[in-house]
């Protein structure tokens, strides 16, 4: 009676198969994720999930998209998740300076779609990937919430995430209240 050695029948490669998604998608094309920050993505989960070199270089592949993809097409095959790297680098330079994250960040707004939280989030890991010290960062958060300023002056003075999170939660509350407000208030002005 033969053994069934099928590699793809192990459980080692099921949960490969199910944490290769842990990698975001490289595209050489978004300033906010920069090559290095892909690389250090790849090894990280590659320790986490005990990945082999090979199984980095076959996340690595199925990870790029857009001219990433294109320039992976056009280039030699690389037989190693090193000679990747090393190349991938080159051709992808860092070029994510403080005052390029300080323009981005200035740039960034709340989007209607996302939550104040994914927002945080959003902004925590640029000002992270700029060197950028937390109450900076916050400041650029606050700035970016399309509120009055009358609305989000709970939020200014804020130097900690964890402040901030607990004011954001105090700001919602208000924020739902103030949308009721304008109905039951007896001169029809809404005092924020």
């Amino acid at each position: 009676m033969s053994k069934n050695t099928n590699a793809g029948d192990s459980p080692d490669h099921e949960q490969f198969w199910c944490t290769k998604d842990a990698v975001p998608s490289f595209s050489g094309q978004d300033k906010t994720y920069p090559v290095s920050k892909w690389i250090q993505d790849i090894e990280d989960n590659g320790d986490i999930f005990q990945w082999s070199p090979t199984q980095q270089l076959l996340v690595a592949r199925r990870s790029l998209t857009g001219t990433a993809a294109l320039w992976f097409r056009a280039e030699k095959t690389f037989k190693t998740w090193e000679e990747l790297k090393t190349a991938i680098s080159k051709e992808f330079p860092d070029t994510l300076d403080q005052k390029t994250v300080h323009e981005l960040m200035s740039a960034r707004k709340k989007k209607p779609s996302e939550s104040l939280l994914e927002y945080l989030y959003t902004m925590k890991e640029l000002g992270k990937r700029g060197k950028m010290p937390d109450y900076i960062a916050i400041r650029y958060i606050v700035d970016g919430i399309p509120d009055l300023e009358s609305n989000k002056i709970m939020l200014y003075g804020v130097t900690t995430y964890s402040d901030l999170k607990d004011k954001f939660k105090i700001y919602e509350m208000v924020k739902e209240k103030m949308k009721i407000a304008p109905e039951t208030a007896e001169d029809g002005e809404n005092m924020w």
